[in-house]
């Protein structure tokens, strides 16, 4: 008997392996070319709005907002959690959001900014009176970012009556209020006159 070397062997022997594999690997799935019909159904996620980010708002308006009023927009918020304020004077102080101010703070009148230098020198005073203010939101967290890259402290929004949202029935509407403190001889007063235009739908603030 003539013998074979054994790598001949092993050689033959795998050959009908690698043909069984090529075989399977060609074979299609049943069900493949099957018509689906006109209808196609896709299961997915629900799209996610990338504003929808963890938001932490306080919000002073009402009777909790004539409660805290005070002569500068800092010690209107000086109580609320998270919250303490400069003080360089009367009026002249401004908010700390965690630890964070100037720069890192923004203050807006109504979503657009305050225009003034009290974020850079923090012996100037906020141009915002708050004894005219209809609501104040103060905004903490991811969401603050939403106002620039520089609020990573927060942002304090404030709502006045500059703008007018409604059309006066009489033919003026007057608002006043005043604050007076004691202890340290303070003493405000602010009032806001609206009066609407005849039937243009323009209100005179």
């Amino acid at each position: 008997m003539r013998p074979f070397p054994a790598s001949l062997l092993l050689a033959s022997a795998l050959v009908p392996i690698a043909f069984s594999s090529a075989a399977l690997a060609q074979q299609v799935p049943q069900g493949v070319h099957d018509d689906v019909g006109a209808d196609i159904i896709v299961t997915a996620a629900f799209a996610r709005d990338r504003f929808a980010v963890p938001t932490a708002v306080s919000v002073l308006e009402g009777e909790a907002l004539t409660r805290n009023i005070r002569g500068s927009i800092g010690e209107t918020l000086a109580k609320q959690p998270g919250v303490s304020a400069t003080f360089f004077g009367p009026n002249a102080s401004r908010p700390i959001l965690r630890g964070f101010d100037g720069e890192r703070v923004r203050i807006l009148t109504d979503g657009i900014g305050s225009f003034d230098v009290s974020n850079t020198s923090a012996d100037h005073a906020v141009a915002i009176n708050p004894l005219l203010a209809d609501r104040v939101e103060v905004v903490r967290g991811p969401a603050a970012l939403l106002y620039g890259s520089g609020a990573i402290g927060g942002v304090v929004n404030v709502t006045d009556r500059r703008i007018a949202r409604d059309i006066p029935d009489e033919w003026a509407h007057i608002d006043a209020m005043g604050t007076l403190a004691s202890g340290a001889k303070e003493r405000s007063l602010a009032g806001a006159i609206d009066v609407p235009l005849g039937k243009t739908g323009l209100v005179a603030h």
